[in-house]
């Protein structure tokens, strides 16, 4: 249901003790976040997928009107009106696409975008990276490895050298899903990662 949502004009709904009826999809957004995100490979291609990159010790800029979210509330009218401006650019310079990026399935959104990201805005290309991206969330095994490299790295462990039996105690300590495993089967978990890390395609861009 939310796949077809992402990509239809209405979609079929009910409400109890009534029939089915079409909605309207193009009046809205989806969001959603997650530190571990695992979609199918139709849901990932769907979607427009963003990292927010931590920074250690960095605080916002403080407003008068308090932080930053209370300062975009009480200045709404004025963001609105820089949204409208680049637009209003964009439609002054013709329209542009990047005719040349084929990178979403969406290809028309992101030709639009990508024109306005790098020509407007002087920015790196929209989708560098984001295949892989769309790869890992829709792959167990890549999502599994995100997480073992996330655990090592709060243990400072970046550069240590483990066996699977070590990756087990690792995914035990933080609480990590291995997929596939039967719970309680320690020899079979040990088996397991085994079998995931084996599926090396796009390993490699995950560690990096």
């Amino acid at each position: 249901m939310v796949e077809a949502y992402f990509t239809s004009d209405h979609i079929n709904a009910r409400v109890p003790h009534r029939g089915e009826t079409l909605v309207s999809t193009r009046s809205s957004f989806v969001f959603m976040t997650s530190n571990g995100v695992e979609t199918t490979p139709d849901f990932a291609n769907r979607s427009s997928i963003v990292r927010i990159r931590k920074r250690e010790g960095h605080h916002y800029k403080q407003f008068p009107e308090g932080d930053l979210l209370a300062h975009v509330r009480a200045n709404q009218p004025y963001y609105l009106r820089c949204v409208f401006s680049v637009l209003r650019e964009w439609l002054g310079c013709g329209k542009p696409r990047t005719l040349g990026e084929t990178r979403h399935d969406f290809v028309e959104w992101a030709q639009t975008l990508n024109a306005i990201v790098v020509s407007l805005f002087s920015a790196a290309p929209l989708l560098d990276g984001h295949r892989s991206a769309q790869e890992r969330v829709s792959n167990p095994a890549l999502n599994f490895v995100r997480s073992l490299c996330l655990a090592a790295e709060e243990e400072d462990r970046l550069q240590a050298e483990f066996t699977a039996t070590d990756f087990v105690d690792l995914s035990d300590t933080h609480g990590i899903k291995i997929p596939g495993q039967n719970p309680g089967n320690e020899q079979n978990a040990s088996r397991q990662v085994g079998v995931l890390l084996a599926e090396r395609s796009g390993i490699e861009t995950v560690l990096k």
